[in-house]
């Protein structure tokens, strides 16, 4: 049972009742079964993982969206703008849980192709947990970052010493894989909490833990009442002006940058209840950095070394293994490139790194005359990252070129 006065009883289902209930709702509504079953996938998942937030209690909400023509039935994602390692997915409004899973597919291809893939998903429903596409990318084995924003929907945060809100919850969500364990992830709004727990607070009659909401004077009060009756309140930022700002970056960055719609009095519709997202992903294969990233990694970290010592065992250890992962596979890749002329090949890059300090030691020379040793130290750092993580990521698109053509000796043979 829920606690507080008036509170209202839980009731517990097993998964695959509440699974194949949420698709039944979701085909009567007129969706196919691939479409049910990943709204009810998603849903029921975030249930189990202790969102009721976002989990089957949005399906009223939705079925009200695909009734009002706020969520589109049965749409797929579509790319309306391709740069290659750069993409922009149109949701055209369709259900969240279809087109971003379709669009991080195609991200995570294309990361695996070129190092690295930007994805603007735009114009898409409700996108559910953001961690979830954090988790499908951190099963391909990418790191991924995610920021969202939400458009169409009425304000519900205040901004820090406001007591109006002015912008929603905006979520961010990073997610790292790890061989052979359950993936790091970190995903939260930029709110003291996510709105759908204060609705969930709200439909079970229980007050909310203090400091997470304020009435329409700007008090405190753990009423969740607040964002659904006049005169209405609002939810807090969290870490006061930090969660605030970040709000707005999300805002910026999902909304702006991708095409779509940022937050404001114009974008909310009538009702203000329609929920659209825009996802600005940046998935990244960790094999195509190596020691390319490292290598500027152990000289900005040289630069910041308070001893003779640090420096020397960051400089020699860190730089040095940089280096020599970055060497073995430039080697191979040079071999395994050539047919013929392999021996000129290898010695003509030999020879480049011989070269390399006869050119950078008077750019180093010059800034060591215009800076400190420390601040030049860091701009070799950036111009290291700037330089090689470019060149891996190409490296490795040719790389998977190659590996799509028949083996050198079938070519010989005309096979």
């Amino acid at each position: 049972m829920a606690g507080g006065q008036g509170a209202v009883g839980e009731v517990r289902v097993m998964p695959d009742r509440l699974h194949a209930f949420t698709m039944a709702i979701c085909r009567a509504d007129g969706s196919s079964d691939q479409e049910a079953r990943l709204v009810a996938d998603h849903l029921v998942l975030a249930n189990l993982f202790g969102h009721d937030s976002h989990g089957v209690g949005m399906m009223p909400h939705y079925i009200q969206n695909t009734g009002n023509g706020a969520c589109v039935r049965n749409h797929h994602a579509k790319i309306s703008r391709d740069n290659g390692a750069v993409i922009v997915v149109d949701g055209g409004a369709g259900y969240g849980q279809v087109v971003a899973k379709e669009a991080m597919d195609i991200g995570i291809e294309r990361a695996k192709k070129h190092g690295v893939c930007v994805v603007g998903l735009k114009n898409a429903h409700h996108i559910g947990r953001i961690g979830h596409w954090g988790e499908q990318c951190a099963r391909a084995g990418m790191v991924s970052t995610h920021w969202v924003n939400v458009h169409g929907h009425k304000s519900l945060v205040a901004p820090f010493g406001g007591a109006e809100p002015r912008f929603t919850t905006n979520p961010y969500c990073t997610a790292v894989p790890r061989k052979g364990k359950e993936p790091i992830v970190l995903d939260f709004a930029t709110s003291q909490v996510a709105a759908g727990k204060v609705r969930v607070a709200h439909n079970k009659k229980t007050p909310m833990d203090p400091g997470l909401l304020i009435d329409s004077e700007g008090n405190a009060t753990a009423d969740p009442g607040v964002l659904y009756n006049a005169p209405y309140g609002a939810i807090l930022p969290f870490g006061l002006h930090k969660g605030g700002g970040l709000a707005v970056i999300c805002d910026i960055l999902a909304g702006a940058l991708t095409g779509g719609r940022t937050h404001s009095p114009r974008t909310i519709k009538k009702d203000g209840t329609d929920i659209i997202n825009n996802m600005l992903s940046i998935i990244i294969d960790p094999d195509a950095m190596g020691g390319t990233a490292m290598i500027g990694l152990g000289l900005a970290l040289a630069s910041r070394a308070g001893s003779l010592l640090g420096f020397q065992i960051v400089y020699g250890v860190v730089v040095g293994v940089a280096v020599g992962a970055v060497l073995v596979p430039t080697m191979a890749t040079v071999t395994g490139w050539f047919d013929t002329h392999r021996s000129l090949a290898v010695s003509l890059v030999s020879a480049g790194m011989g070269v390399a300090p006869m050119t950078i030691s008077p750019f180093v020379g010059w800034l060591l005359t215009q800076y400190d040793w420390r601040t030049a130290q860091f701009m070799v750092a950036i111009l290291a990252w700037a330089v090689l993580i470019p060149t891996a990521m190409e490296c490795l698109h040719y790389a998977h070129a190659a590996l799509d053509e028949p083996p050198r000796h079938d070519r010989a043979m005309g096979k």
